[in-house]
């Protein structure tokens, strides 16, 4: 089909578009669907990253700095300021038609983007931000406030999952909000199949089963719950963490101080499913203590099903139902003891049992369907008028 194309389209999403892998996933769907015919990612700069790189035909990444060195919450503002009026002075001249914003703190700038261009404006927020656990008191307030005034700029919104979708249209009178989900693409059927790499690396024996988690090490995502569980179950138990965060210190420490525990550097986004082959089942793990986290589902959760292996997810809505609907893992409360229960009780047997349910969420739930349901939205938002 013959679609309504944009010119230039801008997504501004202020990382340093090291592991943006949505945006990499969006970016390519509107390129490769006929949408756009060229996208400028807006980033911030860090360094040993150059500030322009092409990262596909007709797609490249502007990393704007200063880099932000530091401080307290004035200080991020006052750079945040700064970076904006960087980000409008580099793109005032650009003959812009569409503005994605990936996040609520760039959505001041990229509304004053499409206002000065008379450009198209999706908001498509990867959380719910106004309810994170960072966001409290005044902070959420203020939030709210400047959110529920800006979204009603967009032209679409688009949300990683169907709560936070209902919940923009109940706190925002919003109608049509998307969740297009954050799956990874269908891999050929070629590349199925264990991976070594972790047995090979750390010396695992082939009768252990490992444990992986990947992603942010960080509290509210149970690296401490694992950590503890993982020193009370048997030595046949394994636990891999890939990744990179605050708490990446303590992950080498336990690492270190127990055989069944090992830790490796997060990889690029294009290895994850590779190396997560390498597990026998995936923690997909969220502190229940803020909304965003009950409506979550993280990117880690569909990598694992897609790797083949079963999942182990925090009792919360949106992971409970896909567990729930394809039998593709466990949900369990979120205690030290819980989770070295059930280690305990995985074997073989019961990750078997498990993968039908796995490969059919596999084949369900990926990039292929939601980013022909995405390219669908922009059909009717670019859309001639009574077409």
């Amino acid at each position: 089909m013959t679609r309504a194309r944009v010119g230039l389209n801008v997504h501004v999403h202020p990382t340093s578009f090291e592991f943006s892998t949505r945006v990499l996933k969006v970016t390519k769907a509107l390129s490769e669907g006929g949408v756009v015919d060229r996208t400028i990612v807006i980033a911030t700069q860090k360094p040993g990253l150059p500030e322009r790189e092409t990262f596909a035909p007709s797609r490249e990444v502007w990393r704007i700095g200063p880099p932000f060195r530091g401080g307290g919450s004035r200080a991020k503002a006052l750079w945040f300021l700064t970076w904006s009026a960087q980000v409008f002075r580099q793109l005032r001249r650009e003959s812009i038609g569409m503005v994605n914003c990936h996040t609520l703190s760039a959505l001041p700038i990229c509304v004053a983007l499409a206002a000065w261009h008379r450009a198209i404006l999706v908001y498509e927020p990867h959380e719910l931000e106004t309810e994170t656990i960072t966001s409290r008191g005044v902070r959420r307030r203020l939030s709210k406030v400047l959110e529920g005034v800006l979204v009603r700029r967009a032209a679409r919104v688009i949300v990683v999952s169907d709560s936070i979708a209902r919940a923009y249209e109940h706190d925002y009178g919003l109608r049509d909000v998307t969740a297009i989900l954050n799956a990874p693409e269908l891999d050929t059927p070629a590349h199925d199949g264990p991976n070594p790499v972790f047995r090979d690396e750390f010396g695992i024996p082939s009768d252990h089963l490992i444990f992986m988690y990947q992603g942010d090490l960080s509290a509210e995502r149970g690296i401490p719950l694992l950590l503890e569980a993982f020193a009370n179950v048997p030595e046949s138990r394994h636990l891999l963490l890939m990744g990179f965060g605050p708490l990446a210190d303590d992950v080498k420490a336990a690492a270190a101080a127990r055989a069944n525990i090992h830790f490796r550097p997060a990889v690029h986004p294009s290895e994850v499913l590779q190396f997560t082959r390498g597990a026998d089942v995936g923690f997909a793990l969220l502190t229940d203590d803020c909304i965003n986290h009950r409506f979550a589902l993280p990117n880690k959760f569909f990598h694992y099903l897609h790797a083949g292996i079963p999942v182990v997810a925090s009792d919360l809505p949106e992971m409970r139902a896909i567990v729930e609907r394809y039998a593709c893992g466990w949900n369990l409360p979120g205690t030290a003891a819980a989770v070295a229960e059930l280690v305990a009780r995985i074997d073989r047997g019961a990750i078997e049992a498990r993968r039908p349910g796995v490969l059919r969420a596999r084949a369900e739930l990926n990039w292929g369907r939601e980013s022909a349901r995405l390219l669908a939205v922009y059909d009717s938002l670019l859309a001639p008028a009574g077409g």
